[in-house]
């Protein structure tokens, strides 16, 4: 039922995605009060059962609550990683979001997650000076400790943005920042681990321009492997290996022609032919 709820989510313009949102709040505040008022009336009348049948259900309430909130932002974040849409996922940021909004406007964390996703869009259409000026509006230190997982992100997207745009930068500084991030869960360090592989991944590739062996494993979602397998072309024309690069091309040339990877394939294409 949550996997058809980020689904249903993901197939939703901005606009939807608000009003579906503030449904959610409402029945749940709605599901709260009633709740309450069966637990008052058990406490008020001596008894037990109804008492903590309203408690339990008032806990199951919450965490059900937390739950959807967590797999609609999943789907809201397929938009871009499994769709690749860019521009619905721009207009929900800048249109629909609570900074986006002029909601939340004090909020530090509410700012650093709106031009963070921000400066990925922009890294994703090929913006880099762009996408460097959205993160330069905000520290990583400005997410809670909470939020490890945007941090290393800010880090990924500051080095991405520099490889590509030619700027001088100092690979072991972003591998030893990376691997001091705090992480309190398993999946986080392994995200960061990922993260390390493919910073000393991209620099052999992309900077050095030289054959590697690529230790990276397949990756999370759509977009992640449209990447990868940019970078796997990159390495073969790196081994003077431009039918398998042209191969690697071809598969991510009918994406969206607005990600940055894409215009690269279809310019190598032309190259190689």
């Amino acid at each position: 039922m949550l996997k058809n709820l980020t689904k249903k989510i993901s197939d939703m313009t901005g606009a939807e995605i608000l009003r579906f949102k503030k449904r959610e709040k409402n029945n749940f505040l709605i599901s709260v009060v009633l709740i309450m008022v069966v637990y008052i009336y058990g406490g008020a009348n001596d008894n037990p059962l109804i008492y903590w049948f309203a408690f339990i259900v008032m806990i199951a309430l919450v965490l059900l609550h937390v739950l959807r909130l967590a797999f609609i932002e999943k789907g809201v974040r397929n938009i871009l990683c499994e769709h690749i849409d860019l521009d619905r996922y721009q207009d929900i940021f800048e249109h629909y979001s609570a900074y986006g909004q002029n909601r939340a406007r004090r909020s530090k964390s509410s700012q650093a997650f709106y031009f963070i996703n921000m400066a990925q869009i922009y890294y994703l259409r090929g913006d880099f000076e762009k996408s460097l000026e959205m993160l330069s509006k905000f520290k990583p230190t400005d997410f809670n400790s909470l939020q490890t997982q945007s941090i290393a992100r800010y880090y990924y997207l500051e080095f991405l943005n520099k490889v590509f745009n030619r700027d001088s930068y100092d690979l072991q500084d972003y591998i030893g920042v990376l691997l001091t991030i705090c992480t309190q869960f398993q999946n986080q360090k392994e995200l960061i681990a990922q993260q390390v592989n493919m910073v000393k991944m991209i620099d052999g590739i992309v900077t050095e321009k030289i054959p590697i062996t690529i230790s990276v494993e397949s990756r999370n979602n759509h977009l992640e492997q449209v990447e990868l397998c940019y970078y796997k072309a990159l390495n073969h024309l790196n081994q003077n290996q431009p039918e398998e690069a042209k191969a690697c091309f071809r598969e991510i040339v009918n994406e969206n022609p607005e990600l940055f990877y894409v215009k690269e394939a279809k310019k190598y294409l032309e190259e190689l032919a």
